[in-house]
């Protein structure tokens, strides 16, 4: 089921939630299905939804992955970029430019971990908004790193987040510090999810 559509940067990000079950899914799918066969039902149910989801936003159902495990439409027709989490999934397709996309299922994980991921100077400093602030992080990491597509990237200590006010939705900057790259981040977090998307020219 669609959940959340947002035109963003000239392409479109879009959430889906996965309510049906795999044969309901199934059934919506108008791909090979037995490109599935094999595959737990986790893995089936979070596959389905995303060509589901691509064929309603684009009419494409054939997805490839690179040698570093990176999504492509078989086309070439738009950028693109997948995440899940539970019962969720979320896709940004680009026409132009190369995209990031991550969705995480609320919980206090993110804050739990936060020494392992942030650095001093990254820290949220209000003490009200540490479990978002660090999903927040938490998602605008991956997002960057999926986006540089070079697995020598430590995540964790060349991905440096800039100071930012927790908010409903918004932007915020994450560096690349070993190119002196910046990544404009924008973000919905909700009760639900936190999603963070970034499109870079």
């Amino acid at each position: 089921m669609l959940f959340l559509t947002r035109n963003s940067s000239g392409g479109i990000v879009a959430v889906s939630r996965m309510d049906e079950s795999i044969a309901e899914m199934t059934c919506l799918y108008r791909g090979d299905v037995t490109e599935f066969d094999g595959m737990c039902e986790r893995a089936k149910r979070e596959k389905l939804a995303v060509r589901i989801l691509l064929q309603e936003l684009c009419g494409v159902t054939a997805l490839c992955y690179d040698g570093n495990g990176k999504p492509y439409l078989s086309d070439n027709s738009q950028h693109i970029s997948i995440s899940h989490t539970k019962n969720f999934v979320a896709v940004f397709l680009h026409p132009s430019y190369p995209v990031g996309i991550d969705i995480e299922y609320r919980s206090s994980r993110a804050s739990r971990l936060k020494e392992r991921f942030l650095a001093a100077d990254e820290m949220c400093l209000k003490s009200a908004d540490c479990e978002s602030y660090s999903e927040l992080c938490w998602c605008a990491k991956e997002v960057a790193y999926k986006m540089l597509s070079d697995k020598s990237v430590d995540m964790f200590r060349e991905l440096k987040v800039k100071p930012f006010d927790v908010s409903c939705e918004g932007c915020f900057c994450v560096e690349y510090t070993r190119r002196k790259q910046y990544f404009e981040m924008q973000y919905i977090q909700n009760e639900l999810f936190t999603l963070v998307w970034c499109a870079q020219e």
